[in-house]
């Protein structure tokens, strides 16, 4: 299933946000075309480190085989919701991007996991550097990867109460001590695959 084609380039807001926080991946509640209004993963593939797989991605002529792995981290500071999307691109070749959300703060990124918990379709959309699209994708949900969605958002919420609580909630840390833990382990979050 093709996502809507009238989205040339990625959302002004979409390349703010990545550009403030120098990422190459991120998710966004966005309406495409007339319908409800939905989370979309926009993943940039301008940067330097994957130019051989922006131009293999260029070349491929057929839909892309498309997972997502998901975890939670429960810090000291507060839980930090993982999505890592991947793409395959051949026999052993799979691109990984890391996108990290911090429901327990905000709305934006409890809303965007509360989204994914009910729409019926997951768009991708791929990026140049300067953020135009180059390819989009989407694929149906199936019920157990709402349910996974759900249950990422509620293990979060949880966590983060007790956080909350003791006054020791801070988003900025749990993302610092996220990213820490995955640089430190060099392992691939262990949840659920979404594919």
């Amino acid at each position: 299933m093709a996502p809507p084609k009238k989205l040339k380039r990625f959302p002004a807001l979409v390349r703010r946000t990545m550009r403030e926080a120098g990422a190459a991946a991120t998710c966004a509640a966005m309406q495409l075309d007339d319908g409800p209004v939905q989370v979309a993963l926009f993943l940039n593939m301008g940067l330097a480190r994957v130019q051989g797989e922006r131009k293999l991605l260029q070349r491929w002529n057929r839909a892309l085989a498309l997972g997502m792995e998901t975890d939670v981290v429960n810090t000291s500071s507060g839980a930090v919701v993982v999505l890592r999307p991947q793409i395959r691109l051949g026999e052993g070749e799979t691109l990984a991007f890391a996108i990290l959300l911090t429901p327990g703060v905000g709305k934006t990124d409890s809303k965007s996991l509360k989204l994914l918990e009910s729409q019926a379709r997951l768009s991708w959309f791929f990026g140049d550097a300067d953020f135009n699209v180059m390819r989009s994708q989407s694929h149906p949900l199936q019920p157990d990867q709402h349910a996974e969605f759900k249950r990422l958002r509620r293990n979060a919420f949880e966590h983060d109460a007790s956080m909350h609580m003791t006054a020791r909630y801070d988003a900025i840390a749990a993302h610092a001590k996220a990213l820490q833990h995955y640089a430190s382990h060099k392992i691939t979050p262990a949840g659920k695959p979404l594919s």
